[in-house]
């Protein structure tokens, strides 16, 4: 049993009620001294001391608002990063700006500004594109969108012939539910004509949005990808396909050659028996995922297949974050080469179970809320954590690493805590 952490007699908290005001009078005091003696200093007939009052002025601002922004800077690196505000568009290029001024790095920044290295580069990264959007702030109300213009050219053509002026149709567009003056109706019909825009896909109330990378259950959208695995001279494909949503692994295979889109299929099909059939496939542009493997999955399965853009791998982002874990796992792994190709694919098999099923149940996602995939596929919220102060009674804590199924590769901690009553 561990005892509470006893009162520092020097620290503030444990001074005497009266020490504490007498301790704060004095600095009234002091304080009131020192700006009776500026105030003196600034009124000298010499210019030599009342430029070194200014000077003493500046550095007792400069570092009064060193020890504000100290203390903000602690106040928002005490929260949870999720929690943490935000910065508004215009704050963003300003801190690009001051890192370009101050000659700071992405780290320095961060440690500065409480915010992650990567988070600066990402906007760096997006600043230099073709579409810095966030960086400007909002736009302004004039700058309307196509649909409005569209309308706007739309009704000065249909009313011409009868007489109806710019004041009347930003009259009727007012009574219709969206706000335009007259000037902008004006100035619209200086532009030239917009095309009429493709309305956005909005859900009925009750319905489930469509987004397919984001979906809100699971099997909605599953994620399908393929790599490579070499090992001297020897190649092995090895197929993933997991849930979009609790990044759960539904299967690992390893193939001895290359891969077909029969074989592709006979997987989704075991995957589908096993847990359930989903709404949308999200693939690439391989080989295995054209034209046939698309027709049979639409029509035999009745699942969508969806892909992104040639050359973005980003839009299949969860199957190469997976991809990227499993990299580093195999790169450790000794494989156990057979005379027979097939043989030693079936012995690699063997090992991608027991790497998924440490993928499902031990691993942590922050994607998913710091949860494994199968406490997020079985509805299990993650508990509150409670802190653990220097004044409460210090909890008996073991922590052990222990090897998943003997793999040196997948590490387990195994944390005790026992507190008191």
């Amino acid at each position: 049993m561990s005892k509470t952490a006893p009162n520092v007699p020097n620290r503030p908290a444990a001074w005497p009620k009266h020490v504490r005001r007498a301790f704060d009078s004095i600095l009234v005091v002091f304080a009131n001294a020192y700006l009776a003696a500026r105030s003196r200093a600034m009124g000298s007939p010499s210019k030599t001391v009342r430029l070194l009052t200014e000077i003493d002025d500046l550095k007792l601002d400069n570092a009064l608002l060193g020890r504000e922004l100290a203390a903000q800077r602690r106040r928002i690196a005490a929260m949870a990063p999720a929690r943490r505000p935000n910065f508004l568009p215009d704050d963003r290029r300003e801190i690009l700006a001051l890192m370009r001024y101050r000659g700071w790095s992405a780290k320095q920044a961060a440690k500065r500004l409480v915010v992650h290295r990567n988070t600066l580069r990402n906007w760096r990264r997006r600043f230099r594109g073709k579409n810095p959007d966030g960086f400007f702030g909002r736009a302004p109300f004039n700058k309307l969108g196509d649909s409005v213009r569209w309308l706007v050219h739309e009704m000065h053509s249909l009313g011409a012939s009868f007489g109806k002026g710019t004041r009347t149709i930003a009259a009727e567009i007012c009574k219709a539910g969206i706000r335009l003056s007259r000037s902008s109706a004006q100035r619209i019909l200086r532009e030239p004509r917009p095309c009429r825009p493709r309305p956005a896909m909005v859900p009925a109330a009750g319905e489930e949005p469509r987004h397919i990378l984001k979906p809100r259950r699971i099997n909605r959208a599953w994620h399908i990808d393929l790599a490579v695995v070499t090992r001297l001279g020897r190649r092995f494909h090895v197929a993933a396909l997991l849930d979009g949503y609790s990044r759960k692994l539904l299967a690992l295979k390893s193939y001895a050659r290359t891969p077909t889109s029969i074989m592709m299929l006979a997987l989704v099909r075991r995957a589908i028996t096993e847990f359930g059939k989903p709404r949308f496939l999200v693939c690439d542009h391989g080989c295995q995922f054209r034209m046939w493997f698309r027709e049979r999955l639409e029509l035999k399965l009745g699942v969508t297949p969806v892909s992104g853009k040639v050359r973005c791998p980003s839009f299949n982002g969860k199957a190469e974050r997976f991809f990227r874990t499993f990299r580093g796992w195999s790169s450790k792994l000794l494989i156990a080469f057979f005379a027979d190709k097939v043989r030693t694919s079936r012995w690699l098999e063997r090992r991608l179970n027991v790497f998924r099923d440490w993928y499902n149940g031990k691993r942590t996602h922050q994607a998913i809320g710091g949860r494994t995939p199968e406490e997020v596929s079985a509805g299990v919220e993650r508990s509150e954590p409670k802190p653990v102060t220097a004044r409460d009674p210090q909890p008996e804590i073991e922590v052990k690493m222990k090897r998943f199924r003997g793999d040196h590769s997948l590490p387990v901690f195994d944390i005790r805590i026992r507190r008191s009553a």
